[in-house]
């Protein structure tokens, strides 16, 4: 009887894992997206984000 949880608790734990979304991020840019800071700044972001398992939107003006 406790295979058949263990195996069901195993399971539903990969289903759920199978179905998980990495967490998005958005960051609203201040500047413009032609200043060389900003763009840096953002490619930066992009780095980390991609490092940590995040999926980074960046809106600029």
């Amino acid at each position: 009887m406790l295979k058949v949880l263990l195996a069901c608790v195993y399971l539903l734990g990969s289903a759920y894992a199978a179905t998980a979304q990495a967490t998005s991020v958005v960051f609203l840019n201040p500047g413009k997206s032609t200043e060389t800071f900003w763009v840096d700044y953002a490619q930066f972001m992009q780095a980390a984000a991609k490092d940590l398992g995040l999926a980074l939107r960046v809106h600029c003006q």
